[in-house]
C-alpha cells in the first residue's frame, strides 16, 4: 500500500482511471496543493491558504468518486476527507501549520530525497536509454532506514515525455527493496 500527495494538476480526466484503479488496490492519497510551486504557499495569509488546501481537497476527492460510466469501482476515503498533506517543495509555514491541524490534517515529509525529477532526461520517449536510475535508486536505498521502524520515501510522479526515469528509478527501488527482504507499506 502506498500514499500518493498529488497536485490537483495530476488528478485531470485523463488520470481518473489511473486514480481509480490504485485506490481499488488499497492505495490512499494525500493533498499536495493545486502545484508544486515554489514561492506562493508560504506568502499566503490563513484565510487564502485554507482556501487553497479546501479547494485542492474537494478537487481530490471528485477525482476519486467513479465516473458515471463506470459501475464497477467503487472507491471511499475515511468520512469522506483527506488525511495526508505534503507542503509543496517541504515548505511548511507557520499558517499552514495552523490550518493543517485545524482542518485535521496530518503533515508528511520524506526522509528518503535525492531530486529524482532533477536528472536531465536524454531522450524522453526512450527513458530506458537513460541510465540516471542506476544512481537514483541506489542512492535511495542507502537513506531507507529499518532501525527507526521506517522510512518515508518520496518518488515524483513520471509523465510520458516528462520525468519518465522517476518511472525507472522506482521499479529499480522496488526491486533492490524487494532483494532486501523489505517492504514498501502505508
Amino acid at each position: 500500500v502506498t500514499s500518493y500527495n498529488i497536485t490537483n494538476n495530476n488528478t485531470d480526466n485523463n488520470n481518473n482511471n489511473v486514480i481509480q484503479s490504485l485506490l481499488q488496490d488499497g492505495h490512499e492519497f494525500g493533498n499536495h496543493l493545486q502545484k508544486d510551486i515554489m514561492g506562493y504557499y508560504n506568502t499566503l495569509s490563513k484565510k487564502e491558504f485554507r482556501t487553497e488546501l479546501r479547494n485542492a481537497n474537494s478537487h481530490l476527492l471528485n477525482s476519486m468518486i467513479p465516473k458515471k460510466e463506470d459501475t464497477t469501482t467503487t472507491t471511499t476515503t475515511s468520512n469522506n476527507t483527506i488525511k495526508w498533506f505534503r507542503a509543496p517543495n517541504g515548505r511548511m509555514t507557520k499558517t499552514m501549520r495552523e490550518v493543517i491541524k485545524e482542518e485535521s490534517m496530518i503533515h508528511v515529509l520524506g526522509d528518503c530525497y535525492c531530486d529524482d525529477w532533477a536528472f536531465s532526461e536524454n531522450d524522453d520517449t526512450h527513458p530506458e536509454s537513460n541510465d540516471s536510475y542506476k544512481f537514483v535508486a541506489p542512492l535511495m536505498f542507502r537513506q531507507v532506514s529499518s532501525s527507526c521502524g521506517g522510512s518515508i520515501v518520496i518518488f515524483h510522479m513520471p509523465e510520458y515525455g516528462f520525468r519518465q526515469t522517476c518511472y525507472t528509478a522506482l521499479k529499480e527501488f522496488l526491486e533492490i527493496i524487494q532483494t532486501k527482504k523489505l517492504q514498501c507499506i502505508s
